[in-house]
């Protein structure tokens, strides 16, 4: 009976070992450790001794889940006393699933199951709630969280239908440039709109990368994990007519290397008046300076 971290990179880890202490840079945290590793740094907890009426509970956010992680994960899994097994894991909250053994587990685990259908290295995705922009009083819009609530409120007063003065709207409050759209076109996501100050990709920054990937898929975003990752993000708000208020720490790769990119972003989903037109809009504002990483 033990309790266990799983890396992103598949490495098992007791969670009271120095050497994770160390590896994480902080050897003496005032904080739970494991918490802090599975919320931000995509690890997997496996606790077989504290689960109560369950053989093992299993704890992970889908985001940060990485396919050499939930590899192990499933082996570790297959090592554990015969008993129920208790998961659970975070899109946009925490869900449960609770299985009578280890092999139904495994199945779950196994099958595709559209909670697992997105795992991608080095992006973390942290909730930040919509509350905050709902409450938020309007009196300036002098910080940028100012203008995440004035977009989410418009979605709101709208129904998250477009309008003709949409666009207008986004000019007058200096949104347009910090903006992404893209809507749908047969069966892919098109870019339609990448604001000016949207730099993800400094290597193609200079080459125009904001004009050329109009009409383009989101999917073929120089970095093929970032744009796997927003696909999904983008397709998740349209299906699910949900909008997500989120905070995205990823590692971004372009000609000219790998930078740690960190910014807060509002998702929205919008539709015309008929219906036969979906899109999606985020804002988003860098939280922190890139950090050059090779």
């Amino acid at each position: 009976m033990a309790r266990y971290l799983v890396d992103s990179a598949g490495r098992v880890w007791d969670p009271y070992d120095h050497g994770l202490l160390q590896e994480l840079g902080d050897p003496d945290p005032d904080y739970d450790i494991i918490e802090y590793a599975v919320r931000n740094l995509g690890f997997v907890s496996v606790d077989a001794q504290g689960a109560g009426e369950f053989a093992a509970l299993i704890r992970f956010r889908r985001l940060c889940l990485t396919d050499t992680a939930l590899s192990v994960t499933r082996r570790l899994i297959a090592t554990l006393p015969n008993g129920p097994i208790k998961i659970m894991c975070e899109t946009e909250q925490w869900e449960e699933f609770s299985f009578p053994d280890a092999d139904a587990a495994l199945s779950w685990l196994s099958s595709g199951s559209p909670t697992l259908a997105g795992t991608f290295r080095d992006i973390t995705t942290l909730p930040r709630g919509l509350s905050s922009l709902s409450e938020r009083r309007l009196n300036s819009l002098d910080q940028h969280e100012d203008l995440f609530a004035l977009l989410f409120k418009k979605w709101r007063m709208t129904s998250g239908v477009f309008t003709p003065d949409f666009a207008q709207f986004m000019v007058r409050f200096g949104i347009l440039d910090r903006a992404v759209i893209a809507a749908e076109s047969q069966s892919s996501l098109v870019f339609q709109h990448i604001g000016l100050n949207i730099n993800l990709y400094a290597g193609h920054q200079e080459e125009g990368w904001n004009f050329r990937m109009a009409g383009q898929p989101v999917s073929a975003q120089p970095d093929p994990n970032v744009a796997k990752y927003t696909e999904l993000a983008f397709r998740n708000s349209l299906d699910k007519n949900e909008p997500a208020f989120d905070h995205v720490d990823a590692v971004i790769r372009d000609t000219e290397g790998a930078r740690r990119h960190r910014y807060d972003r509002l998702l929205l989903p919008w539709r015309s008046n008929e219906g036969e037109v979906r899109m999606v809009t985020t804002l988003s504002y860098k939280t922190d300076p890139d950090l050059v990483l090779s």
